[in-house]
């Protein structure tokens, strides 16, 4: 009996170790992957001879550990994904990133001005990261293979385009109402605070800023739907709500101290879209059937 525990044992012990290897390849890859199109994109096509100027060692270490949580969010997120080919369910997972998480945060900074939003933004880093997201999808999927597959759980169609349609409103504003406030209250804690914008830019930088989570809104709702609301757990909306906050979103959002945004405006803003991440979530949770 013992030795047959040792060696259940001794396999998990070499499953675990396998994932944990598998997900460092993961990290080294993706991230290597990224600094390359970066750094061709500025040689080849800009014309600039050495590395992007805001590539720094403390960017590369913000991306290597975001790559990271990238990858152990795939194995307590994204693997619930009901699609039974691995390279299309590690794929899926990360355009879902992409497109709920990633572009409208990064396209949200379009309408800014000040160094900060010159540094951070430009439609050749979009393009860059974009191509960089696209191999990181395939990898994910080429690694984790032998993933089980995951059911879909059936939910009414007219239920799940009015949570898609609410969760695309109510998301925005809700960062709309924590913003102001936050702009009233204290201003250097505000999106505008926290990025520089200037008085004669704000109107354009509110427009595009807070209609690019519109597009957040809708894919979290989808997001939701295709992992966590599948496991029937009463309390899925906040386990998915966690999940994807301090995993996924977080990160991208506190990136931008490598850019020169302050730390403690940039870690509040991170605390003001957990808000409403959960509160979007806790709405998606009770509309969807």
């Amino acid at each position: 009996m013992e030795v047959v525990q040792n060696r259940v044992m001794s396999s998990k012990n070499k499953e675990i170790l396998i994932v944990l290897a598998k997900c460092i390849i993961f990290t080294i890859a993706f991230s290597a992957a990224n600094s390359l199109i970066h750094a061709f994109n500025s040689a080849f096509i800009e014309g600039v001879h050495g590395k992007p100027s805001f590539v720094s060692d403390n960017l590369m270490i913000f991306s290597i550990v975001t790559h990271l949580l990238f990858a152990i969010g795939y194995l307590v997120l994204g693997n619930q994904l009901p699609i039974a080919n691995p390279t299309l369910r590690g794929f899926a997972y990360i355009m879902l990133i992409w497109i709920s998480n990633y572009l409208p945060q990064v396209m949200g900074l379009a309408g800014a001005d000040g160094e900060i939003a010159s540094v951070a933004f430009s439609t050749s880093i979009v393009i860059c990261d974009s191509i960089g997201y696209l191999f990181g999808g395939l990898l994910l999927g080429l690694l984790f293979r032998k993933l089980p597959k995951r059911e879909k759980k059936a939910c009414s169609p007219s239920s799940y385009l009015k949570t898609i349609l609410l969760s695309g409103i109510v998301f925005p504003i809700l960062v709309i109402i924590l913003d102001q406030t936050m702009t009233l209250l204290h201003r250097p804690f505000s999106a505008i605070g926290a990025v520089g914008v200037s008085d004669g830019q704000r109107g354009l930088f509110y427009l595009i800023f807070y209609g690019c989570f519109i597009v957040s809104g809708i894919f979290i709702a989808v997001f939701y739907r295709m992992t966590e609301y599948n496991r029937a757990s009463s309390y899925g909306w906040l386990i998915f709500g966690l999940k994807y906050d301090l995993l996924l979103w977080t990160p991208i959002v506190l990136i931008m101290i490598i850019f020169d945004t302050e730390v403690l405006p940039t870690v509040m803003y991170s605390l003001l879209f957990l808000i409403c991440i959960l509160g979007v979530s806790w709405m998606n949770g009770k509309l969807l059937k």
